[in-house]
């Protein structure tokens, strides 16, 4: 987002700024307000929100996508496992049953 903020003319240690308060804003419930100003920052700030939102809108697409990978491969892993079957690891005894007879 940075990158993208700082393409559109927002001074590189201002970009990091907004990018750090749009993603807190983002991540903690945000709202629909658009910077106000109307000075170089400002003007660009609101140019910039679509591509701002494409940013979140593809990091969003990749976690899921990852998401998506290990959920399959859990899955895949959990059809190989054996379950309730035992190898040839035998179940130990209990003791009560195998005391020696009585004479």
């Amino acid at each position: 987002m940075v990158n993208t903020l700082e393409s559109r003319g927002v001074p590189p240690g201002e970009a990091r700024d907004v990018a750090r308060q749009v993603t807190e804003a983002v991540s903690g419930g945000g709202d629909t307000r658009v910077p106000e100003g109307s000075g170089e920052a400002g003007t660009a700030m609101r140019d910039a929100m679509p591509a701002v939102r494409m940013d979140f809108a593809q990091a969003g697409q990749r976690v899921f996508h990852g998401m998506a990978v290990a959920l399959g491969t859990a899955f895949h892993i959990a059809l190989r496992h054996p379950g309730g079957r035992t190898g040839a690891v035998p179940a130990p005894q209990d003791e009560r049953h195998t005391a020696a007879p009585a004479p």
